[in-house]
C-alpha cells in the first residue's frame, strides 16, 4: 500500500529518502534478464517511476533529496544498458537531461522527476480540495470543510509553492493552465501540468552548446513519430530486437559517440573518420555513405506500410509496381511507386503512388536549408524533390496524364515522418475509420488482434511497427558498417575479393 511520512519537515524528509532507497532496492536486479530490450521496459515503466506517488504527496523541497538518490540508480541503470559489451558509457550531464525528456520532446521517456514534482503535487492538492469541497457541497461535513479551508488560511507557502508551479506552466499564456489559489478545484491533471514544463525544458537544452548537426538531430528527434519504438513492449516479434542493436539504438537516439566505431580511421567509402564526426555517431552509414544498407532502411519502412493496407485495412495494394512511367531509378528499373493504392482506397478515386524516401537531417545540405532551426526541413526537401520529378513526368504525359498521383512519403533519419506525411497518416486514419468503424471497437485486444499493452490501438500498433522496422534495420546496418570499417590486421578480405 502506498503512502507518505507525515510529521516534522526533517522527519519527513528523512523518511522520504529512506522510501525511496526501499522502492530502489532490486533495481539493480533487472540485469539478470539478459536482455537490454526488456531491461530498458522494466527501467522506464517501472524503476523511473516507483517514487511518483511521494512527488505527489510532498512538498518537491522535502522529497528532493530521495528523487536525488533516485537519479543516480536510474543513471546508472540506463548507462549499463546502453552500453555495448564489454564497455562503459558515461552520460554527460546534458545527455541525461535529454534522456529524461519524454519521447514526443526527443528523449527516452525516463522522466525528469525533480522537474516536475512541484506540478505533480499541486495536481494532487488540487484533487484534494476537489474531493472536499464535493464531500462538503453534499454532505455538510465539517471535516471536509476544514480539509478545503487549510489551502487559504494563511498558508502562505502552498500559495508560493503553486505560484512556482504557476510560472513554469503558464509562461506568457493567455489562457494560463495552472489556475490561482481561488480556483484551486479547477487544477488539470499532471500529465497536462507537465507537459509545459517538459516543452520549455527541450528549448532550454536546445539552445544550450553543440554542433549545428546535433542541434539539427535533436530537433528532429522531438517530432511526430521520431522514436515511437521506445514505446514497443517486446511481445511480438516485429517489436523485438537484439540486446545489442537495441544498445546501439538508444545510442544512437541520444547522438552519442559510438565505442564501437572508436577505432576506424576510414570507410570503405573513402571517408575519412578524421573529418567525419558523423563516423563516430553512426550517421555516416544511414544516408551518406554509398556502401551503406541505404536501401535495407527505406525497405522495411515501406514492406511495413504495404502490410499495413494488405493485413489491416484489406486494400490490394503492390509493391515496387513498375511500368507507371519513365522513371529510371538507380538500378536501372521503371519503379515509380514503393506502394500502389488502389483508387478503391484513395481519395479522389485515383491510384496513389507511395514513394518513400529517409533523408537526413543533419547532412551538409540539409543544414544548408536551415534544418538545425527548422523542424522537419530535410523532410520538406526531399518531399519537394520528389513532387519536382512527378511534376516533369506529369508534363511529359501531357493530356493522356498520369493514371496515379504520387505520393511521397519522406521520413528522417531520425524516424520523424514530414509535415506532407503526417498528412497521408491522417488519410490512413480515416481510412480505418470507415472500414472498421462498424465494428464499435477500437481496442485490439477486444477484437482478438496482434497487440500489447501500449500498442493496443490502430494507431499505436502501426506507428510503432513503422518506427521499430526502421530504428532496428538502420542500427543493425551502422553496426554491420562499423564492424567492417575497423582496422584490419592482416589480409583486407574485402579487398582481396575485388
Amino acid at each position: 500500500m502506498l503512502g507518505a511520512p507525515f510529521g516534522e519537515e526533517d522527519f519527513e524528509r528523512e523518511q522520504a529518502e529512506i522510501r525511496v532507497l526501499k522502492l530502489l532496492k532490486n533495481a539493480t536486479c533487472i540485469k539478470r534478464i539478459q536482455d537490454r530490450q526488456l531491461e530498458f521496459v522494466l527501467l522506464r515503466y517501472c524503476v523511473a517511476t516507483v517514487p511518483m506517488h511521494l512527488c505527489r504527496l510532498m512538498e518537491p523541497h522535502i522529497v528532493a533529496q530521495g528523487l536525488h538518490r533516485h537519479e543516480v540508480v536510474v543513471k546508472e541503470q540506463l548507462q549499463r544498458i546502453a552500453a555495448d559489451a564489454g564497455q562503459q558509457i558515461v552520460l554527460s550531464p546534458q545527455d541525461w537531461a535529454w534522456a529524461k525528456l519524454p519521447v514526443r520532446e526527443g528523449g527516452l521517456g525516463l522522466q525528469d522527476l525533480p522537474l516536475i514534482s512541484g506540478a505533480a503535487y499541486m495536481a494532487a492538492m488540487g484533487a484534494v480540495a476537489r474531493q472536499a469541497s464535493k464531500v462538503h457541497h453534499s454532505t455538510g461535513s465539517t471535516a471536509a470543510q476544514k480539509v478545503r479551508a487549510w489551502f487559504d488560511d494563511n498558508n502562505d507557502r502552498f500559495e508560493r509553492a503553486l505560484a512556482e508551479v504557476a510560472e513554469k506552466v503558464n509562461g506568457d499564456a493567455t489562457n494560463p493552465l495552472c489556475p490561482s489559489l481561488p480556483a484551486l478545484e479547477s487544477m488539470p491533471s499532471q500529465n497536462t501540468l507537465s507537459k509545459p514544463i517538459y516543452a520549455l525544458r527541450r528549448k532550454e537544452l536546445l539552445l544550450e552548446t553543440m554542433t549545428r548537426e546535433d542541434r539539427a538531430w535533436k530537433l528532429s528527434c522531438g517530432q511526430f513519430g521520431a522514436g515511437s519504438w521506445l514505446n514497443c513492449i517486446p511481445m511480438l516479434k516485429r517489436f523485438i530486437c537484439a540486446s545489442s542493436v537495441f544498445a546501439v539504438m538508444l545510442q544512437i537516439r541520444l547522438g552519442l559517440v559510438l565505442k564501437s566505431a572508436e577505432l576506424v580511421t576510414h570507410c570503405k567509402c573513402g571517408t575519412d573518420a578524421t573529418r567525419s564526426r558523423a563516423m563516430q555517431n553512426g550517421r555516416h552509414w544511414m544516408t551518406v555513405c554509398k556502401k551503406a544498407h541505404r536501401g535495407l532502411c527505406h525497405d522495411a519502412i515501406r514492406d511495413v506500410i504495404h502490410r499495413l493496407y494488405r493485413q489491416e485495412l484489406h486494400v490490394p495494394s503492390e509493391v515496387e509496381v513498375a511500368g507507371l512511367f519513365s522513371q529510371l531509378k538507380s538500378d536501372g528499373q521503371h519503379r515509380p511507386a514503393d506502394v500502389l493504392v488502389p483508387a478503391s482506397a484513395s481519395e479522389g478515386g485515383v491510384a496513389q503512388a507511395l514513394d518513400v524516401v529517409v533523408t537526413d537531417p543533419t547532412s551538409k545540405s540539409s543544414l544548408e536549408k536551415e534544418s538545425s532551426k527548422v523542424p522537419l526541413k530535410a523532410a520538406a526537401e526531399a518531399h519537394k524533390r520528389k513532387m519536382q520529378v512527378y511534376q516533369r513526368q506529369l508534363e511529359a504525359a501531357g493530356q493522356a496524364r498520369l493514371p496515379f498521383i504520387k505520393v511521397p512519403l519522406a521520413f528522417e533519419t531520425t524516424g520523424a515522418m514530414g509535415e506532407e506525411t503526417q498528412k497521408w497518416w491522417q488519410s490512413v486514419l480515416k481510412l480505418e475509420w470507415e472500414r472498421n468503424n462498424d465494428m464499435g471497437l477500437s481496442s485490439r485486444r477486444e477484437m482478438g488482434i496482434d497487440h500489447t499493452w501500449t500498442a493496443n490501438s490502430f494507431v499505436s500498433f502501426w506507428l510503432q511497427s513503422i518506427s521499430m522496422a526502421h530504428a532496428r534495420m538502420q542500427a543493425e546496418s551502422v553496426m554491420l558498417w562499423v564492424g567492417k570499417c575497423q582496422p584490419t590486421v592482416g589480409y583486407d578480405h574485402d579487398e582481396w575479393r575485388h
